[in-house]
Parts: structure tokens; sequence; C-alpha cells
């Protein structure tokens, strides 16, 4: 297709230049290590232990680490660092102007919409955990089968505030957010690192349960492991292109995945 005919949003866009560019340690590497020290990525890892024990839920994590730095972020990464150009641009070189409107561009918009969907969830149940200490209640709250099989009406009343109060700081303060989204990730690991030394004495006499009719597969928990990870994660993984327009040059793309995706995804899942 000519230049003159490509579409504003294509024609328009400019790479980012190497002044603007920083390293790894300051870009790439917290942006991704916050992701994997959210609780949404490790809240349900445990359940790996049912199937495959100890044993399977670490070699899937270290099976997941690498797949997703090696086939689901680096080729990206390169591709955001090559070019300077973001997501958007670069989909359209693979899917056409159009193609490139729908995939990435109107589908990466949703999936964000569902991923704020689910942080919206997460904070919801933090905070009236927080304002209650009834158990009785708490289960009223999250049971769907005690609450008419779905969440009941102080759920959702919370989650609209919550979601709208922050989109909002967030819409008028994003130069504030993006500041400090860089120490950010910091405070979930300080708080990982708090539990796991506080479990760690019954580390040696652990033993993994299987579910009930089922008996313990160290593959199949690696495999289960490997699924959840690099579902989490394969959307983010894409995102790449754009963490990448922000790497001087390939190192920093390497070593910002190996820290920001390999590393902590053992780290925050090992944990």
């Amino acid at each position: 297709m000519a230049n003159g005919s490509l579409p504003a949003y294509l024609s328009s866009a400019k790479p980012n230049p190497m002044d603007k560019r920083a390293p790894w340690f300051a870009t790439i590497a917290p942006s991704y290590a916050g992701i994997f020290l959210w609780i949404a990525f490790y809240d349900v890892l445990g359940r790996t232990l049912q199937v495959g024990g100890l044993a399977g839920a670490l070699i899937g994590l270290v099976a997941a680490a690498m797949v997703s730095y090696l086939l689901f972020y680096k080729v990206f990464g390169m591709l955001g660092m090559q070019t300077g150009l973001p997501l958007y641009v670069v989909g359209s070189s693979t899917f056409g102007t159009k193609g490139g409107y729908l995939f990435p561009g109107v589908f990466m918009g949703l999936l964000q919409i569902g991923w704020y969907s689910v942080a919206t969830f997460f904070a919801t149940r933090l905070v009236i955990d927080g304002l209650s200490d009834n158990p009785d209640y708490l289960k009223t709250l999250f049971d769907p089968a005690e609450a008419n099989r779905g969440f009941s009406a102080v759920f959702v009343i919370v989650a609209i505030a919550w979601g709208y109060i922050f989109a909002l700081i967030g819409s008028f303060g994003i130069q504030y957010v993006a500041k400090v989204s860089q120490f950010f990730p910091i405070i979930p690991l300080v708080m990982l690192i708090v539990a796991a030394v506080c479990g760690a004495s019954g580390l040696g006499s652990f033993q993994a349960k299987p579910a009930e009719g089922q008996s313990l597969s160290v593959l199949a928990g690696a495999c289960l492991m490997v699924q959840m990870v690099i579902g989490f994660f394969a959307t983010a993984g894409a995102a790449g292109v754009d963490f990448g327009t922000a790497a001087r040059n390939s190192k920093d793309v390497s070593l910002g995945g190996l820290a920001g995706v390999a590393l902590a995804v053992l780290v925050a899942g090992g944990l």
C-alpha cells in the first residue's frame, strides 16, 4: 500500500528516539516484574501442588519462566527496540492496516478492560476482607452458593466505587503513576518474602495432598503450571513491543526480560 494511503495513525507514527530510551532496570524489568508480583498471577498457583506435588510445581515453574521469556517476550521486545514503534504499528506490518486496527488495536483495548476488571475484583475482595472480620459475613459475600449464585450487592457497590475512583486517579495522574510503578513491585515482593519466611519452618514436613480420587503426577503438575503461567502472561508478552521501544539495544531487551519475566516468574511463583 502506498504511503500516502495509509491511515493517519500509521503515517504519523514516529519511532521513539534514542535519547529518550533508558536502561533495562529502569524500564522493562520493573514494568514486567510488577505484573508477576500482582496477586492475580500467583493466587491459585498452589493448586498445582495437589496435582504434581512440590517437584512438579517447581519444574513447571522453571519451564514456564523460560518459555515465557524466549517464546512470548523476546521476539516482541526486539521488534520494539529495532523499530522504536508501538505494538499497533508493528502489528499492522503483519495483519495489514485493517487487521492491525482489530489485532492488536481493538482486541488489546478490550483485553485491558478485562484486566482492569480482574484488578477490581481482587481489590474489592481485599477491601471487604479488611472491613469485616466476620467469617460468616465474608462467606455470604464471596461464595456464589451463599449469595444466590452471584456477587452480593455489597460486593458490587464496593467494586463500582473502587473501579471509578482509581480510574479517575489514573487518568488525571498518569505521569505520577508511571513514576511510582518503577518502585511499586518492591512492596508485594517484601510481602511475599515475609510470608515465605513465616511459613518456612513447615517446609521440611510438607506433604502434598492430591485431590480425592487422584494420585500425584510430576509431569501433570508441571504441565498445569506451564499452562497457568503462559495463560496469564501470553498477551502481556506481546506488549513487549511497547516495552521494547524504551530499550537502547538488544542487551537491554535480553536483560530486561531475564530479570522482569524469567526471574520474576521464579521468584513470585516460587515464594
